[in-house]
């Protein structure tokens, strides 16, 4: 069982933190569910039944500060790849989305970042359906690499994609 305070990536939910384990009739079924609070989006509780695997697979412990750094440097040396046919790409998106390995994330965003910048420079945009899987991944990214570096939320694309050290806290 996780400890109160813990905190963790819950799929596209972003960081939550454990604030209490409670036992709760819910649909006529008594268990004892986490209540989880995502910490980017205030108000908002996420109640998780204690027993269910399928729910639970979706919870990820939090990458190191290490492992962050390190994501950041393979971010800048790793080319950025564009999957040019719609479909494929939008599979292999969700795909990396559902699979939550953050090293295809960030892959993955950056060759959205690098086709957004081509476009941009051309007068035109990226598809909606590129622009939505850019906003789930990049809350993902975001919210766990400013987690665990201490750095405000607005630091963290540019400290992955143009090399850019955050400001001291």
């Amino acid at each position: 069982m996780l400890a109160i305070g813990t905190e963790f990536l819950y799929g596209t939910n972003g960081v939550c933190r454990v604030d209490e384990v409670r036992r709760e009739k819910i649909r006529g079924q008594e268990q004892d569910y986490y209540i989880l609070t995502p910490l980017f989006s205030r108000g908002s509780t996420i109640h998780i039944p204690v027993d269910s695997p399928f729910l639970k697979e979706k919870m990820r412990p939090l990458i190191t500060p290490a492992q962050a750094r390190e994501l950041a440097r393979r971010a800048s040396e790793e080319p950025a790849e564009w999957i040019a046919d719609d479909n494929q790409r939008g599979e292999e998106f969700r795909r990396i989305i559902e699979d939550c390995d953050r090293t295809e994330l960030v892959r993955m965003l950056k060759s959205i970042y690098c086709r957004r910048t081509e476009l941009t420079a051309r007068g035109r945009r990226l598809h909606a359906a590129d622009e939505n899987v850019w906003r789930t991944a990049e809350k993902i990214v975001r919210e766990e690499i400013s987690t665990v570096l201490g750095m405000d939320p607005s630091q963290v694309m540019p400290f992955l994609f143009e090399g850019k050290e955050p400001d001291p806290a």
